[in-house]
């Protein structure tokens, strides 16, 4: 009877102290998180008001500063691709488009309006691979599951050294994972990406007065193997290679 007490007991001041624990930081993301919210809603209100003005390229700013913030909702996304379309710089909404699928990995309200807009030639920009998936959710996936193990392995280990181990490798497993997210794994496997923004010649040198090898068609997806002054040796998708002059692609990732 005595050790049913103790144990209801013991069990009372963990429950006490995983509420509490679970309060602070409800709080504590409470607070840091309230400015960003303030000033999220400033810029998106701006923003739009902008574009019931017409003022298109000003909106579009706008939208690129709070893109670039951190703040990569839906709404700012379909509003970059709309003040694109609008101030008619279609390279740089492809890039975009491109750049925002990377970003933000497994979004698939986005995906299905991008792909709604998009000719069939072009969803390949949207798709992305495993890695990429991953680049959004990656902290949330494995912090979520580490809270749910330490949670279980609070309430039912007694013994304090091994429930001390547990914890030790669990803060060893995050900080690997979150080491992953931070170095951006995913923007490194696109970190040669680039795309054709012209129907343009493919040489076998570089050299502009050659006779060109094959042409190629606008928005293709390249990889870039080497620059060599006015050209860039890329990969097509199928394997060929050849020079380009550099003026005809972006890249669709800053060098930074």
């Amino acid at each position: 009877m005595k050790n049913n007490k103790n144990n209801l007991f013991t069990f009372l001041i963990k429950f006490i102290v995983l509420i509490l624990f679970f309060l602070f930081s409800l709080s504590f993301y409470y607070y840091l998180m309230k400015n960003r919210f303030n000033q999220y809603d400033v810029m998106l209100n701006k923003a739009l008001d902008l574009i019931d003005k017409q003022n298109f390229l000003e909106a579009l700013s706008i939208f690129e500063q709070t893109y670039l913030k951190g703040y990569r909702t839906f709404t700012i996304l379909k509003n970059c691709v709309y003040a694109y379309q609008m101030t008619n710089q279609m390279n740089k909404m492809y890039i975009f488009i491109r750049r925002a699928s990377i970003d933000n990995g497994f979004n698939p309200i986005f995906t299905k309006y991008i792909n709604s807009i998009l000719a069939e030639d072009y969803r390949w920009l949207t798709k992305i691979n495993f890695i990429d998936y991953l680049n959004k959710f990656i902290l949330f996936i494995i912090l979520f599951i580490s809270i749910i193990l330490a949670i279980i392995f609070y309430f039912t280990i007694n013994d304090k050294k091994r429930l001390l181990v547990f914890y030790l490798i669990l803060i060893f497993i995050n900080l690997f994972f979150i080491s992953l997210f931070f170095i951006k794994i995913s923007y490194y496997l696109h970190r040669d990406e680039a795309i054709s923004i012209n129907s343009t010649d493919i040489y076998n040198f570089p050299i502009k007065d050659l006779q060109p090898s094959f042409t190629i068609k606008e928005y293709i997806k390249l990889k870039i193997i080497k620059y060599y002054g006015d050209f860039v040796l890329i990969k097509l998708p199928d394997g060929k290679e050849g020079w380009i002059l550099k003026k005809d692609i972006l890249k669709v990732l800053d060098d930074k």
